[in-house]
Order: structure tokens, then sequence, then C-alpha cells
């Protein structure tokens, strides 16, 4: 009976310190951003089918986030307004550029600024996951009719 017991604690120790020495690697790689997934996964922007999102860019330094659409509507569009916003307790907060907000022809790429961008999840090397609301409206019905539609960027704060 004794040797038994002897054995399934030799067992155990082994077992046990071989699992510590996996954990202690894994703490290893992880504090030293060897295992940082920010850097792993992609940067996306997606709008929906009648906006392509052909690049964007978070910039911290300068305090903005760009990006570059094109209007595949089939018209000429007015956009009277636009926001970000994340899930973060203190949302992420940024300031439109007037220039973008003005008529947009069909398959013309377009620019959009946003400056003194603030809250949320907007800190250098943070991934940042923001909903932009593009508010807008066709030249040829006015603004009676306007329309909304989202988008996502999904990326680091460089």
């Amino acid at each position: 009976m004794h040797k038994k017991s002897q054995a399934a604690l030799e067992y155990l120790s082994t077992y046990g310190w071989a699992l510590l020495v996996v954990i202690v690697t894994l703490a290893i790689l992880y504090s030293s951003g060897l295992l940082n997934y920010n850097k792993l996964l992609p940067s996306t922007c997606t709008f929906t089918s009648q906006f392509e999102c052909i690049d964007f860019d978070v910039d911290h330094a300068s305090s903005q986030i760009s990006f570059l659409l094109v209007n595949s509507i089939g018209e000429t569009i007015h956009v009277d307004n636009i926001s970000i916003s994340d899930d973060a307790a203190r949302p992420l907060s940024c300031i439109p550029s007037q220039p973008s907000l003005s008529d947009w022809n069909n398959s013309v790429k377009k620019d959009f600024n946003l400056t003194d961008c603030t809250g949320g999840a907007f800190v250098r090397g943070e991934r940042l996951n923001a909903k932009v609301e593009l508010t807008y409206y066709s030249t040829t019905t006015g603004q009676s009719y306007k329309h909304k539609l989202f988008g996502r960027l999904i990326g680091v704060v460089e």
C-alpha cells in the first residue's frame, strides 16, 4: 500500500513541475509581448455594399481617424452627418471635418477625416473597434429622405 501512494505522489509531483514550467513560459511570452494578438489580427474597414472602403488610418499622434470611401449608390448624394463611437465606458468621440460634409458624386472616392479624437480605445497600441454612422440624402430627392448607414473600423491605434 505504501509503494502505491509513493508512486502516485511522484507521478503528481513530476507532472506538477512540468505544468508549472509551461505556465511560467507562457507568462514570460505574454509579458514580453510575443503573444500580443493585436499584432496578429488583421485591420479591417467594412461598410455596406453602397460604399466601398478603400483604406483607413487611426493616428494617435494627430488625434485623427481617416478613411477613404467610394460612392457606389448610383447617384449624387449629400453627406449630412458623420459620427464614430465604440462600446467603451467613456465612448470614442471625434469631430468631423466640415469639407467632408458636401455633395458626393457617384463612383468618386471621398476622404473622411475625424479630428480631436478622445476616449474609448483611442490609445496608442490598443485595438480600436469603432462603429461609424453616416447620414446622407440624395440630391434629387432632398433632405426629406435621409438615410443612415453603418460601418466598422477595426485596427490598432498607431
